[in-house]
């Protein structure tokens, strides 16, 4: 087995996480938040894992899926949007920064 060990963790935004890890053989998709008194983030029970055979299988139906719902299909994520052509917008953003400490 051995192999290249793999931890691997991206933020999809308002809080969520993706995540890849050696030794759980899914792909995460967890919720986040900071716990009171603390500053790193923690993971929720609220998510989905889904098997490395399902994601391969969910990637393989994504253009049925995106055919179906046009709606998710046609998303622009939040990033995009005309508020975050500055860096004040795209800091204010709860979306973006779901864990920011107000400093201003």
């Amino acid at each position: 087995m051995g192999g290249i060990p793999v931890s691997y963790r991206q933020d999809i935004g308002g809080g969520y996480y993706v995540s890849v890890t050696s030794g759980f053989h899914c792909v995460d998709t967890r919720k986040f938040f900071i716990p009171r008194g603390q500053t790193e983030i923690k993971a929720t029970r609220a998510g989905l894992a889904i098997r490395l055979r399902e994601w391969n299988n969910l990637k393989k139906i994504m253009a049925d899926i995106d055919s179906a719902h046009p709606t998710l299909a046609t998303a622009v994520p939040c990033l995009q949007h005309d508020d975050h052509m500055n860096q004040l917008g795209a800091l204010q953003c709860s979306e973006c920064n779901p864990f920011r400490q107000d400093v201003w």
